[in-house]
């Protein structure tokens, strides 16, 4: 029932240098960077190798995150018109 042969804060670790190459300028979005960058660096701390895709756990945290963030894009579109009036009206003009 494992994935692969890591513990929790291998995978913490693992996470932790994945984001920062995700977030070098190197792809769109850093698609496939930090989900290639997951596998390497997991295989490299594995102590017993085995066959296990962890690029593909990177790419389940990236979907997931992806779909938390939508619930606030939905709001945004469908509240910012009201927001930012609110704040113009908010504004006190100069004397």
């Amino acid at each position: 029932s494992d994935i692969g042969t890591l513990t929790e804060g291998d995978y913490a670790l693992v996470t932790l240098w994945s984001t920062a190459a995700n977030a070098l300028p190197i792809t769109p979005g850093g698609l496939g960077v930090g989900e290639g960058s997951f596998d390497q660096i997991a295989r490299l701390l594995e102590t017993i190798p085995s066959t296990t895709g962890y690029g593909t756990i990177f790419l389940v945290f990236r979907i997931v995150s992806s779909m938390a963030l939508l619930r606030g894009f939905v709001f945004y579109l469908i509240y910012h018109r009201d927001i930012k009036e609110t704040l113009k009206s908010s504004t006190v003009a100069p004397p």
